[in-house]
């Protein structure tokens, strides 16, 4: 794959140059997103978003972040940065949906997830999920139609 040590000593490198690059913050970030140092990614994202406030790919890293450190609350306002700039980003909404899901917040998942039905209705996690936070709605009727999903999905 890649040589994230090297990568990591280059964009530090670069930051002792230049510590106002947001760029050389988000792309450290990265590195340490890839290699599971959540902490670490976080702190670099929070200094490149500080200095690019506006980056929406900033914000989907910081959101990404915190959802693989399972801080599914604080995941949450970035996801909704990315979708305030970009309504139709999918991926920031899938996630954002999954993280209102983990925190019991299902009034917003399904809010979040159901412009996703096309592109997701194959996608088993996604029709369990929504199924469920149509159910603890009392939404019988979408609940069943997607668990009716789920069982033509589960048919091989």
């Amino acid at each position: 794959m890649g040589d994230y040590a090297k990568a990591e000593q280059g964009f530090r490198a670069l930051i002792k140059i230049d510590p106002r690059s947001a760029a050389a913050y988000s792309n450290l970030g990265v590195v340490y997103l890839r290699t599971n140092r959540l902490d670490s990614a976080i702190k670099s994202f929070e200094a490149a978003h500080k200095l690019a406030p506006q980056s929406v790919g900033i914000s989907l890293n910081l959101g990404l972040a915190y959802f693989r450190k399972k801080d599914f609350q604080q995941a949450i306002p970035h996801f909704d940065r990315v979708l305030r700039s970009d309504p139709t980003d999918e991926q920031a909404r899938y996630l954002k949906g999954m993280c209102h899901f983990v925190i019991d917040d299902y009034e917003s998942t399904v809010r979040t997830l159901e412009p996703l039905w096309t592109r997701e209705q194959n996608n088993l996690d996604f029709l369990f999920v929504l199924g469920i936070a149509y159910g603890k709605l009392k939404r019988t009727q979408d609940s069943e139609k997607t668990f009716e999903r789920v069982s033509g999905e589960l048919i091989f």
